[in-house]
């Protein structure tokens, strides 16, 4: 996942269920993007938050949340790791919400750690 050094966020789509867990085919909102993101980024926020797996240096070297903004938490989180990060989308879909809720019902966790 995060064989390239350069990147710092890798992120995916999300899957949507019903009340009764099954699947429902719903069209993403947004275009996904990989690489050097700030310019598509500025424009809008496309990276579905509870899908992004961010490198720990990420956080030590640009922070963490601004809990002084009131929302868009997430967006300029994302805006400030695109300066010095390149992101990765993946097609895999590691999170699954039940639409109509907004109920996160399960999120994969993945092994990143980088050996040393």
């Amino acid at each position: 996942m995060f064989e390239d050094d350069t990147v710092g966020v890798v992120y995916s789509d999300v899957s949507y269920i019903d009340q009764n867990g099954d699947g429902l085919s719903k069209p993403q909102p947004y275009r996904r993007h990989s690489g050097r993101v700030t310019n598509q980024l500025v424009i809008k926020n496309f990276v579905p938050f509870g899908t992004a797996v961010i490198r720990r240096a990420c956080i030590e070297r640009n922070g963490g949340f601004d809990e002084a903004l009131a929302m868009g938490i997430d967006w300029d989180l994302w805006l400030r790791y695109s300066v010095d990060w390149k992101f990765q989308y993946s097609p895999e879909k590691p999170m699954c919400t039940e639409y109509g809720l907004g109920r996160c019902l399960a999120i994969i966790a993945v092994d990143i750690t980088t050996p040393s």
